[in-house]
This record gives structure tokens, sequence and C-alpha cells, in this order.
């Protein structure tokens, strides 16, 4: 039985969605060398730092938020590393 259009249109869409994650692969593996090791931002950034940059200020953007959110990426980088032949597969079916 063919696909249907939709079930295509999952497949493509999946496929856009791997690209994605394999192309920031590489950042997200030199944002935790930078933020963990060297120099080691996440070290070194303060709450001060932050609340003096008036564009984080105005979001409310805190150390907290910071670690955080670089703890989703790394989350994020070990699961591509997991699946990264299966996502590169995946990647190449919607081309």
């Amino acid at each position: 039985m063919a696909l249907t259009a939709p079930a295509q249109d999952f497949i493509t869409r999946a496929a856009h969605a791997a690209l994605i994650l394999n192309h920031q692969h590489g950042e997200i593996v030199d944002l935790d060398v930078l933020g963990n090791t060297s120099p080691g931002f996440i070290a070194i950034i303060t709450d001060v730092d932050l609340a003096e940059n008036p564009t984080f200020a105005a979001l409310g953007f805190d150390k907290d938020a910071l670690v955080a959110g670089l703890y989703a990426l790394n989350t994020v980088k070990t699961a591509i590393n997991n699946a990264y032949v299966a996502l590169a597969m995946l990647g190449q079916a919607g081309r």
C-alpha cells in the first residue's frame, strides 16, 4: 500500500526536523565545552553580569535560566548522540 499524502507529509516534516537537529548538534557540543570546560562560562557568568545587560534584565533572564536552558540543550545533545544514525537516515529520507 502506498503512503498517503498526509503520511508522506509527516515523514517530510520529521525529516526536516532531523536535518535541523543534526545541523545544530555541533553548535550544542561547542556550547557544552565552552560552558563547562574551557573557559567555563557557566562558572564565570553571574546574575550581576546578566542584570547589567539591558536585554537580559528586561527579560528577567538570570543564571538559573541560563543553566536550565543549557541543561536542556545538553539533554538534546545526548539524545542526538544516542540516535545519530537514525536521525541521519531520517534526514536523508526527506530529500
